[in-house]
């Protein structure tokens, strides 16, 4: 789960590979809250829930964007799609047995 992920990647010491994957984390945040709420997120606040679920010990890097909520709402989309298309080719292989 997600609140593991934040506990292991706090206890990391400080490196690249913290600093990246605390990245990813609060892209999944991100990710996470479009699936619910189909709108824009406010950035700062997946920041600050980050440092929350951290307590504190996890912050962005410095010059940190988040990517575009439309491009990540474009990209949940074509995943959905292509899942659809790919269960349905299943079912036809089903069928035709």
């Amino acid at each position: 789960a997600l609140e593991d992920r934040v506990k292991a990647v706090a206890e990391m010491p400080e490196c690249e590979e913290r600093t990246v994957r605390t990245a990813q984390i609060a892209q999944a945040m991100k990710r996470q809250y479009l699936q619910w709420n189909r709108n824009t997120v406010d950035d700062a606040l997946i920041a600050e829930q980050l440092g929350e679920l951290s307590d504190g010990r996890l912050r962005l890097p410095e010059g940190f964007t988040f990517t575009p909520s439309q491009d990540l709402l474009n990209a949940m989309e074509a995943a959905a799609a292509k899942k659809e298309a790919n269960e349905a080719k299943r079912k036809k292989k089903k069928k035709k047995k």
